[in-house]
């Protein structure tokens, strides 16, 4: 119950425009089971989804995860369900259709819509293309990030640098020199960490450019160093629990705000020293995470950023070892690890390339994600221990920039919170009369056909109505019939309101290393290596024509026991009761009650007469006939098929009706009364034909496949829907880890969420040979 008013409170205030602004974010960390993959296979996929604030557990149960290829396209959205502490997972099938290349998959939930798209949760993966392997002798290229996101004369600052060969791969490098237009050394003796980050410090002069000499592979590399000029900055730290801020500026204005975001204390306003153009600020009571600073001119437009991370420290010293059974192994040999101290805790590992340009973590992810974008590649693979990584993981704050909300539109009170917090099913709509005016006020009865639910609720006087139901599938209809306030039922129609999803955006592209391509006159051959690193060349603009592949079912189909949707067209307006006449080999009887326990009972019969331990206790002809009077069957004329011995009298006879693959009990006159037009197609399926053994039918069966699901009968008012609902996975628990196939250096990647929700990652390195 407190639960439910917590979420009133948030939705209602969100609602409020110019009021109180609700700061309630979340993140979400999404970790694929692997990074490549071919077409047509599944995909497992596990997730966190957690409150932004120190509170961690989210509000929201409900996280959409969606397959993006290269160019945009949308291919594949679920919804998941999370349990109580926001973990999810789920199979993603792929299609054997899909292009090899790179792939992206999103995640968010309903109350992430409200804020910047570019703030959702993308992961690259690999369809059908292997993952690339860092090769020598390749170009370097250098990237600069300034502290506050510019360069301001004149002025002493830090900049980091992330240095990476052509295809992406960090560059360990020492003894690298900034050097100026005019071939004078700037800074000397610098260097890079295995994550490809470093940090030039010096002070740059109007006019002046710079090249960075970086020595590689018994070479010596000299690349242009470029980033934005400007006349601000901001420059930050934090020391013992104290913020400083310095302003650098060419600029005599004196007008500068200075703004603090942190997910617990949402946007503060922090005052500065207008003549030292500095401030400082006590972080007492701050919870560690990620603190991000705007500085703003008067009328609050954002000109510079930084972002800085508040360190736990007694947290660094509870980081859990993981052990591994050995550093080398066999291939496809199961891996066993043990994490320490992770009693009851959330474990997430996989297996990945020692070089590997994709893979995320749980503390990236869990931490910055969602609040800020790096186009770098989080460093916290390279480091075992948090403070290991307290140099790399500052020069990566300042590659980072905020993306959440833009801070001016918060200011002013105009953020909008269309998207609720989803942590209930909602079916809403609008019901209207059949001359299209709302009805209401009254009452409306939904029920979810599959699972056998029934709900009811209120219509208002112009016609609105929400409906609250429980979890259900993909795919699930669900009957939805309006009612007067006397109870009796209207004949009515119903708009669903769906709420709109976000547009693809992709922050930051993945980029496979380019392909060599050989000329050959008017054809071009092109190559990639595939995980046995064995060359697959693809062939431009040549047609190669193949025979269609034989399908059984298509050659056992002729106009005696097939209908096809031309033929159904052509006839819409008769039923499939007349259309069933074009089967010479069945007839339609009328002998039983209706109630579809005739034919249960012939069938109980035949089984008792078969087994001898039920001689006393069978059914006489006498009880079947009387409960079979009256109800509508369709037989065979004849029960003689080749291969075919049919035992049991008269129900070997009896074919039962399929709609849509599900087996169709009781009467089925309403069946044969539909119209031709609302059926795909009809097909009479012998006892010889295998899909008998999956339909469970025997003797036979009389196939129908509707166009839009199962046609309505013309005597039930009412609409039926099929609102997008949850994903449903065969695969319930992760499957144990084995080693790759191909010898190579691999990392075990792990991730751990303790009952007290701290969060750690890590990794460990072995060999398989």
């Amino acid at each position: 119950m407190k639960r439910f008013f917590l979420l009133l409170m948030i939705n209602v205030l969100c609602l409020q425009a110019g009021e109180a602004q609700s700061l309630y974010t979340e993140r979400l960390f999404l970790a694929p089971e692997k990074e490549s993959c071919v077409p047509g296979d599944t995909l497992w996929v596990e997730g966190q989804l957690r409150a932004a604030d120190s509170s961690f557990a989210p509000l929201s149960r409900y996280v959409y995860l969606e397959c993006i290829d290269v160019r945009d396209s949308l291919l594949a959205r679920q919804k998941v369900a999370c349990d109580s502490t926001g973990y999810f997972c789920t199979e993603l099938p792929t299609q054997f259709e899909w292009e090899p290349g790179v792939y992206y998959l999103r995640g968010y939930t309903r109350w992430m819509q409200n804020f910047a798209t570019e703030s959702h949760t993308v992961v690259p993966f690999l369809m059908g293309v292997p993952l690339p392997r860092r090769s020598e002798g390749r170009a370097l290229q250098v990237q600069a990030f300034p502290e506050g996101g510019r360069w301001v004369n004149g002025f002493l600052q830090n900049t980091a640098i992330y240095v990476t060969d052509a295809d992406g791969f960090p560059i360990e490098a020492e003894r690298m020199f900034l050097l100026n237009n005019r071939n004078d050394t700037v800074a000397r003796n610098m260097a890079t960490t295995a994550a490809g980050l470093g940090r030039l410090t010096f002070m740059p002069q109007p006019g002046e450019t710079y090249r960075l000499q970086i020595p590689h592979e018994g070479r010596d590399f000299l690349l242009p160093v470029e980033a934005e000029r400007g006349e601000t900055t901001l420059q930050a730290m934090v020391n013992r629990n104290r913020l400083m801020c310095k302003i650098l500026s060419t600029s005599a204005k004196a007008d500068y705000r200075l703004y603090l975001y942190q997910a617990d204390k949402g946007v503060l306003e922090i005052p500065i020293n207008a003549k030292q153009k500095m401030a400082v600020m006590s972080l007492e009571g701050f919870a560690s995470g990620c603190l991000t600073l705007f500085l703003t001119d008067s009328t609050q437009n954002v000109l510079s950023e930084r972002i800085l991370w508040l360190a736990d420290d007694a947290q660094m010293e509870k980081q859990p070892i993981c052990q591994m059974e050995k550093t080398a192994y066999l291939s496809h040999e199961p891996i066993h690890y043990n994490i320490e101290e992770t009693d009851n805790a959330r474990v997430f590992a996989r297996i990945v390339p020692r070089d590997d340009l994709l893979a995320t973590q749980a503390t990236e992810a869990l931490h910055f994600a969602n609040d800020v974008f790096s186009p770098v590649r989080f460093p916290f693979l390279e480091a075992h221990e948090w403070k290991e990584l307290t140099g790399d993981l500052d020069n990566w704050l300042c590659t980072a920039r905020f993306v959440r909300f833009p801070l001016k539109r918060y200011l002013a009170g105009e953020m909008k919170y269309p998207y609720y917090i989803e942590d209930i099913i909602l079916i809403s709509g609008k019901a209207v009369d059949r001359k299209g005016k709302p009805f209401g006020p009254g009452l409306l009865d939904v029920h979810d056909k599959k699972a056998q639910m029934f709900y009811s609720g209120a219509i208002d006087k112009e016609g609105k109505f929400t409906i609250t139901v429980d979890d259900y599938p993909t795919g699930s209809a669900f009957r939805l019939m309006a009612k007067n306030s006397k109870g009796k039922a209207q004949d009515c129609g119903f708009e669903i309101e769906e709420l709109p999803f976000p547009a693809v955006v992709i922050p930051h592209r993945f980029s496979l290393p380019e392909r060599e391509e050989v000329a050959t006159g008017d054809t071009s051959l092109r190559y990639s290596v595939d995980e046995n690193n064995q060359k697959v060349y693809q062939i431009d603009k040549i047609t190669v024509q193949s025979r269609r592949p034989v399908d059984l079912k298509e050659i056992s189909r002729m106009p005696t026991n097939y209908i096809e949707r031309e033929e159904l067209e052509k006839y819409g307006s008769m039923s499939v009761r007349s259309m069933l006449g074009r089967f010479p080999a069945i007839q339609i009887t009328r002998n039983g009650s209706g109630s579809g326990a005739g034919a249960l009972q012939g069938t109980l019969k035949e089984l008792q007469a078969r087994d001898e331990l039920f001689t006393s206790n069978r059914v006489t002809d006498q009880m079947v006939s009387s409960r079979e009077y009256g109800e509508t069957t369709i037989e065979w004329k004849s029960i003689r098929f080749e291969g075919f011995h049919a035992q049991g009298g008269s129900s070997a006879r009896r074919l039962q009706v399929i709609v849509d693959g599900e087996l169709q009990m009781g009467n089925i006159d309403y069946i044969l009364d539909w119209s031709a037009g609302d059926i795909r197609s009809i097909e009479l399926i012998k006892p010889t034909d295998t899909r008998c053994a999956v339909y469970g039918t025997p003797s036979g069966a009389i196939l129908i496949e509707t166009m839009y699901g199962t046609p309505e009968s013309k005597e039930e008012k009412g609409q039926t829907i099929y609102p997008f609902g949850l994903s449903t996975n065969k695969r319930q628990a992760k499957l144990s880890l084995c080693a790759p196939l191909q010898p190579g250096r691999y990392r075990l990647l792990w991730d751990v969420i303790t009952p007290d929700k701290q969060i750690f990652s890590g990794e460990e390195e072995f060999e398989v040979r």
